[in-house]
């Protein structure tokens, strides 16, 4: 859990730096307003416009971040397919039916197959475990991705997701590269485990959600020995799942050697979550997909993320750009052969 609640660390820091001035007298009474963690909106009154000692300061203005309604235009499916879930140990998992559909197929949401213009996919990434921040990524444009924690009520959320058209995934937590000072939690996947023992933890996993297209994870240690993958791409190409791999493509090999779909989605724009650095960063999923007709971006529910990425979407269609949801990127049949095991 380190990593996913690192972001929370500088914004709790500042309210308490922020609440520090106010009783030191820095900041004018009553204009504090605390919006969600991290947001804090702390107008800073000019010397000539402090209201007289003894007066009722007026009420700050609190700069809401838009919130459009729910896309849900033409969504994903709602309701859960029992034919595309399987019972198992650990609870209910995906499956691919009897006549072969997958779960990578049927909750997608629909649209055509290829892109007129060039593509930009996007993905929320560490849903459900802020309320207020996860309810403000139900409302971007449908075709963006919701990837939702498995330490939350997941399968509640992935519900929500895809009632706002959204695409579901399921962040899928295998065993980071500084592991364990770097601690993704009780279900993380292990490099050293059995092959056996990686199938247990990732139907663990997998029980936590519903309805969802695909999965979502940083290669961490299994960078350095790719091979160790290889159980856990096998099982989820099984399950008709796809792979979204963040920050890089350390793991493609082994998802193609078993016909795994998958993506790497290799700009994480809000590494640095300042405003102008996020700017930077869109600026660059733009280029990579003028230039290979193609982009994949992730971003964390940051009050900051939200507000830029935003405006940066509505804006695309006048760039000469196609916003599409994950599985257009997705869009491999596993073999047969994989299919029938």
């Amino acid at each position: 859990m380190t990593r996913l609640l690192t972001g929370f660390a500088g914004g709790l820091a500042m309210v308490v730096l922020v609440a520090a001035a106010a009783v030191a007298g820095l900041v004018a009474p009553g204009t504090l307003t605390y919006v969600d963690v991290p947001v804090i909106i702390v107008p800073l009154a000019n010397r000539s416009t402090v209201q007289p000692r003894g007066t009722a300061a007026k009420p700050a203005k609190v700069a809401m971040l838009s919130a459009a309604e729910p896309d849900r235009g033409n969504g994903p499916p709602l309701s859960i397919d029992a034919a595309l879930q399987e019972t198992t140990g650990r609870g209910s998992v995906p499956r691919i039916a009897a006549d072969g559909r997958t779960s990578l197929l049927h909750y997608a949401r629909p649209g055509p197959a290829d892109c007129a213009r060039p593509c930009i996919s996007v993905v929320i990434t560490g849903l459900g475990l802020a309320d207020k921040l996860s309810n403000r990524a139900l409302a971007l444009p449908g075709a963006v991705g919701l990837a939702f924690s498995p330490y939350v009520e997941t399968a509640v959320w992935q519900a929500r997701a895809r009632a706002a058209g959204h695409e579901a995934l399921l962040a899928l937590p295998l065993q980071p590269a500084r592991y364990p000072d770097d601690d993704t939690g009780p279900f993380t996947i292990l490099a050293s485990l059995s092959p056996e023992q990686q199938l247990d933890a990732l139907l663990r996993v997998l029980a936590t959600g519903s309805g969802y297209v695909a999965v979502t994870g940083e290669a961490g240690a299994f960078a350095a020995s790719p091979e160790a993958f290889a159980p856990v791409a096998r099982a989820l190409v099984t399950r008709g799942l796809g792979l979204v791999e963040i920050g890089g493509d350390a793991l493609a090999g082994q998802c193609r050697a078993v016909d795994l779909p998958t993506a790497a989605a290799t700009a994480v724009i809000d590494t640095d979550p300042t405003p102008a650095a996020i700017d930077r960063a869109l600026t660059a999923v733009a280029a990579e997909a003028r230039r290979s007709g193609r982009a994949l971006a992730v971003a964390q529910p940051l009050p900051a993320s939200f507000e830029r990425l935003t405006a940066w979407l509505a804006s695309l269609p006048e760039q000469g750009f196609e916003l599409v949801p994950p599985s257009r990127f997705l869009q491999v049949a596993p073999s047969p052969a994989l299919a029938r095991q």
